[in-house]
């Protein structure tokens, strides 16, 4: 039904109602209740995602059928309001009285209809502008073109906005929050961590990271329920490596295409065995009752290794060794003097990873005593 006073369609045909709308420009001729023809039709939705703020473009094809058919009419609406002048409404376009780009715009004066624009474009990519939206305007907009000859087309978008989840929180495998450092894990050994944001929508995804490269990004468990949902994904490494060692690793999550991920990131703390001993003496020819040098190096553990020396049966000490240590390499020198019958014992430098069982190496070097 055509509203004389405001020259607007009523969808439900009661004509009722008075909502807030810009008013029709003088010279505007409008013909007297003309019976539209409407049927409810379940059109296809896109959907279209948006962060707060965002300017958002909403499509609505509005190519003629036939190259003889022109637009008489293209009407949004929102949700399932019937009447395209209510707060939900927020478009109107009449473009009886000419061509669709000379048309004369009505939309409702609420906050919505203020940011909102239809931009014609040629006809596949007409669409409908709509500036910083809000939450409030989530919904399902319908686009409605009216042809002179052709029945009436429909297009359904829905515009939902992301909303992100929260800060990743990381655990170890012994369920205790991580929040620098995590470990120490041990080489050789398995790592585990897990990492759990709380709501977002559309259901985040929660990666791992390591130096920009995915180390997982399987979704492990989502659980509904009251009064949080959480997303977990657990990062399983079975056997640590040195490629670990000093690595910093990245949990993101991130809803939707939109925005920036929200990343929560770890240090590992690996404890490393020592990957390299090596014993080298000051002479190649030892002679009995002569002081020579002996120098032990290793290298690869984590922390530094502690040396010790032997000789046979006998664990040579201070005052005779002196030690440097840096990050992941230790070296120790030992003074000796040895007699004839040293001759055929083992000389060993052991290293060995204090904060690692099992974390032992160590070379054997038999002495010839002239």
């Amino acid at each position: 039904m055509w509203n004389v006073e405001k020259g607007l369609p009523f969808e439900n045909g009661t004509g009722t109602g008075s909502p807030n709308v810009t008013r029709k420009p003088q010279g505007v001729r409008v013909r007297a209740l003309v019976k539209l023809s409407y049927k409810v039709v379940k059109a296809p939705v896109r959907l279209v995602w948006a962060t707060e703020g965002d300017n958002v473009e909403l499509p609505c094809d509005i190519t003629p059928p036939t190259p003889e058919d022109s637009v008489n009419m293209v009407l949004w609406f929102k949700d399932n309001v019937g009447i395209p002048l209510y707060r939900q409404v927020f478009l109107f376009l009449d473009a009886r009285n000419g061509s669709l780009t000379g048309a004369i715009h009505w939309a409702v004066s609420d906050d919505l209809g203020r940011r909102t624009y239809f931009q014609v474009g040629d006809g596949h990519r007409a669409r409908l502008k709509v500036t910083k939206v809000t939450l409030k305007d989530q919904g399902v907009f319908r686009c409605r073109v009216d042809f002179v000859d052709s029945p009436t087309r429909n297009f359904r978008v829905n515009l939902t906005l992301v909303e992100q989840p929260s800060k990743p929180v990381i655990y170890d495998a012994q369920g205790r929050e991580v929040t620098g450092v995590g470990g120490p894990f041990l080489e050789g050994y398995s790592l585990a961590l897990t990492c759990q944001v709380s709501g977002g929508r559309p259901k985040p995804s929660v990666t791992w990271w390591k130096d920009g490269e995915l180390l997982d990004g399987v979704v492990d468990t989502v659980s509904i329920g009251s009064p949080s949902r959480f997303t977990v994904n657990d990062l399983f490494v079975e056997k640590v490596t040195k490629s670990l060692w000093g690595a910093k690793l990245e949990c993101r999550a991130r809803s939707g295409p939109m925005g920036k991920p929200i990343v929560r990131e770890v240090s590992l703390d690996i404890y490393l065995k020592p990957a390299i001993v090596k014993i080298v003496l000051s002479e190649d020819q030892i002679f009995a009752g002569r002081p020579i040098a002996a120098r032990c190096e290793t290298w690869g553990s984590s922390p530094a290794a502690r040396i010790i020396w032997r000789l046979g049966e006998h664990v040579m000490g201070d005052p005779n060794v002196s030690t440097t240590q840096r990050t992941n390499s230790t070296v120790s020198k030992l003074a000796l003097v040895l007699g004839k019958d040293d001759d055929g014992k083992e000389l060993i430098c052991r290293a060995e990873n204090p904060r690692f069982p099992g974390g032992v190496l160590e070379e054997v070097k038999t002495l010839r005593i002239s």
